[in-house]
């Protein structure tokens, strides 16, 4: 069963209350094609990162960055302001594992891109695709440069046919690579690489997909990688590593039976909607918590943004 694929599995699947995490009301009124997921920031939570290195370091075919590229990441990271402008590149595994996912992002955009437009008028806002598979499939790597228009770039969005995926690997580390050739702007914009999948790329392609990630850090591409229903401990360690290597974040599906995240602390929001908090953020420099509406649940109950850990550790929940 796919993790997060509908909200309301967590309320089943769990078989009760996971120790620190709140359901009370979770799926009241949710439609039941919601995404939900949680938002992590190991920029936010360097120590644990660095720690979850460690604890994973036996995991085939991860991407690695050396620590002292990790700490000027983090650094980085910290001196990032506001933008006037935004890119968006949706860089989306098509397999068909992922076709609810698809189909979410089909059904949400517009509203999406609207929340974003009235929040920050006055911002141009692009956005582009990068639709992928594996080899032997209908296509391993289907571009889609950036659009002002989001009646055009929904059309695109709705055209992108399903492909293969017949092992579980697939060619991100193509599709990564083909994201960083986009025609991103210079400086004056704020550039989010959002990266859905529910599967790892092939461990003969570690080298390819970390040469895309120095790409992507170079055009100060930032990666928010989104792990779906299902994704495994290999997936995760990479996407958490391409956002922190890039000054993105970790999204993950919540629900679904796939057990509970290896996160301490997070709120629980529609895919959407976190989606278009985190553009929020990157366009005025400013973070904020999720507004209470936006809410479906949260783990440790969070407060004013951060939750205590049972050794006292504050924690920031992104």
């Amino acid at each position: 069963m796919k993790r997060g694929t509908f909200a309301l599995l967590l309320l089943t699947a769990c078989g009760g209350e996971p120790a620190g995490f709140s359901i009370a009301g979770f799926g009241e009124g949710v439609a039941s094609d919601t995404i939900a997921v949680g938002v992590w920031d190991d920029n936010l939570a360097f120590d644990r990162f660095e720690a979850y290195l460690d604890a994973t370091r036996a995991l085939p075919g991860v991407p690695t960055f050396e620590p002292h590229e990790r700490e000027e990441a983090r650094v980085r990271f910290e001196a990032r302001k506001g933008h006037r402008d935004l890119d968006v590149a949706f860089v989306l595994d098509t397999t068909g594992s992922m076709q609810d996912e698809l189909a979410y992002l089909r059904a949400h955009f517009s509203e999406l891109a609207r929340r974003v437009a009235r929040h920050n008028p006055g911002a141009d806002l692009r956005w582009g695709l990068v639709a992928y598979g594996d080899e032997g499939d209908v296509y391993v790597t289907e571009s889609h440069d950036f659009t002002g228009d989001r009646s055009a770039f929904q059309r695109t969005l709705d055209a992108i046919a399903p492909t293969g995926g017949g092992d579980h690997p697939e060619a991100a580390d193509q599709a990564l690579a083909a994201a960083a050739k986009l025609a991103w702007r210079d400086h004056r914009a704020a550039k989010m690489l959002v990266w859905v999948a529910d599967a790892p790329h092939h461990v003969r392609d570690t080298a390819r997909l970390t040469d895309a990630l120095r790409s992507a850090r170079e055009r100060d591409v930032h990666v928010y990688a989104v792990a779906a229903g299902g994704a495994d401990e290999r997936t995760e360690r990479t996407m958490r590593v391409a956002a922190q290597f890039t000054g993105g974040r970790y999204l993950f599906a919540v629900g679904g039976g796939d057990g509970p995240p290896s996160v301490p602390c997070y709120f629980v929001t529609p895919l959407d909607r976190a989606l278009s908090r985190l553009v929020d953020i990157e366009l005025t420099g400013v973070h904020r918590v999720p507004d209470t509406d936006e809410r479906l649940a949260f783990s440790n109950a969070p407060k004013d943004g951060v939750c205590t850990s049972a050794d006292g550790e504050v924690i920031a929940a992104f």
